[in-house]
């Protein structure tokens, strides 16, 4: 599961602008493989010198994701009740999360192909993808998410693969720590990246 849930994550984070010349779908899938792409023409540097080159994988994802909106999200109820700078803080260890688990799954991911189904409707608004996934061992799985569009820009508000949905289980994450942690925001900040699971 894991495997799939890095692979998601890959998507469900990005922020895509539509060319004339390319059709939703078709950007989708380039956009996807460039991510992947990324990640895999810095293998040495992951190996050689982590800190820097996740830093600079963060820096790049900073670029196409809404790690504000998503923070929020994942938060939840509890995104209120918290400072401005517990959010902040809890914001820079959401997103390191994300780059570490990108830099160390999809490195050991080899093979994965990524086709998006043809969308049976015109993209105006909003718009939900479908997205089939098969790795390198055989393993095949489906990915469904919903587009919003926002000015020139579409981006992915949610996901699920095979019947998982990314958004409810990390907020469902950030509740269960919440109550690990007798509502301390701090402690869930604190361990936020030793403590989430998303399953093997």
């Amino acid at each position: 599961m894991q495997k799939q849930v890095v692979l998601t994550i890959s998507l469900l984070f990005s922020v895509f602008s539509q060319s004339q010349a390319q059709t939703l779908e078709t950007y989708v899938e380039t956009t996807s493989q460039e991510i992947l792409g990324f990640i895999r023409s810095h293998e040495t540097e992951f190996s050689k010198n982590p800190i820097v080159t996740k830093q600079a994988l963060a820096m790049r994802l900073e670029k196409i994701v809404d790690f504000e909106r998503i923070t929020r999200g994942v938060m939840g109820k509890f995104y209120l009740g918290v400072s401005e700078d517990q959010k902040r803080l809890f914001k820079v260890e959401f997103r390191q999360s994300v780059v570490d688990l990108f830099a160390v799954t999809i490195l050991a991911i080899k093979g994965e192909s990524l086709m998006v189904r043809p969308l049976n409707e015109v993209p105006s608004g909003k718009v939900s993808i479908v997205m089939d996934v098969q790795t390198e061992d055989g393993q095949k799985f489906e990915l469904a998410y919903s587009m919003l569009e926002k000015g020139d820009n579409w981006y992915v508000g949610n996901m699920i693969v095979n019947g998982l949905n990314l958004g409810l289980v990390y907020r469902n994450q950030f509740k269960a720590q919440m109550k690990q942690y007798g509502n301390d925001v701090n402690k869930v900040i604190e361990h936020w990246e030793s403590d989430i699971n998303l399953g093997d």
